[in-house]
């Protein structure tokens, strides 16, 4: 992410789009995506999927893949626009070696990868793959650096350029390399996306992934995600008296 960018103000998040989240986020778990499923070793089944129409960008519409709690090894989607995201409901069972990257030939966009807590706060973005000392334009969120325990997190990815803020603030730290990892800038959650010059088209993407399943059934994924987005939901609230 380039340190020079120009932020204009972004979408806020009304306190009443909270509202209903059950409903709305066990409506988008059904519909955007299609599921492929192939069989690992000793037996195991893994999920694949591709959006189909556009998953959503928000807390409350992020995609939820199913069946519930199987490896989730890879995602296909497109980025419609330099001003979509796509979120994923993921369930992170191995912490030490989850990743995930766009690194392959089935990526044509310039992406940036990022992961939220269940709460929707900043945990670790990458923008263009470290390995690739800037040669790359797709993202790696490699294993061994992000989160420290297993649980339910938002994965994201947009085109370079349209970053995730809270009101007008990144969630993530700028002024570092492109190839950098990059923390947080704040710790408030996600309440919507900003672009600025350097927004790139958008394009397909493969995300591939490791350490990761579907999450478990709906219900228990909402009595997690409960006390996150009552938070945020309060702090959305006090920013606006």
């Amino acid at each position: 992410m380039a340190s020079e960018k120009m932020y204009l103000r972004p979408p806020i998040l009304h306190e009443e789009q909270s509202v209903s989240m059950a409903t709305k986020i066990l409506k988008s778990s059904w519909m955007g995506l299609i599921l492929t499923t192939s069989v690992l070793a000793h037996g195991v089944q893994a999920a694949t999927f591709t959006e189909i129409g556009d998953v959503g960008q928000t807390l409350t519409t992020a995609a939820i893949p199913t069946p519930e709690s199987v490896p989730l090894i890879t995602i296909f989607g497109t980025l419609s626009s330099s001003t979509d995201a796509d979120l994923f409901l993921i369930n992170i069972i191995d912490p030490v070696n989850f990743s995930a990257t766009t690194v392959n030939a089935e990526t044509s966009v310039d992406t940036q990868l990022f992961l939220l807590n269940s709460s929707g706060a900043a945990v670790f973005l990458n923008d263009d793959d470290p390995a690739g000392l800037g040669s790359i334009l797709q993202s790696t969120l490699p294993t061994g650096i992000g989160p420290l325990t297993a649980g339910v997190y938002y994965l994201g990815i947009s085109p370079f350029g349209y970053d995730p803020v809270n009101l007008n603030t990144l969630l993530f730290a700028t002024g570092s390399s492109s190839t950098a990892i990059v923390g947080p800038n704040i710790s408030s959650p996600l309440t919507g996306f900003v672009g600025n010059p350097f927004s790139t088209p958008g394009g397909s993407y493969r995300i591939n992934l490791t350490g990761v399943q579907t999450v478990p059934e709906p219900a228990s994924v909402l009595g997690l995600l409960g006390m996150g987005v009552w938070g945020a939901r309060r702090k959305l609230k006090k920013a606006k008296s």
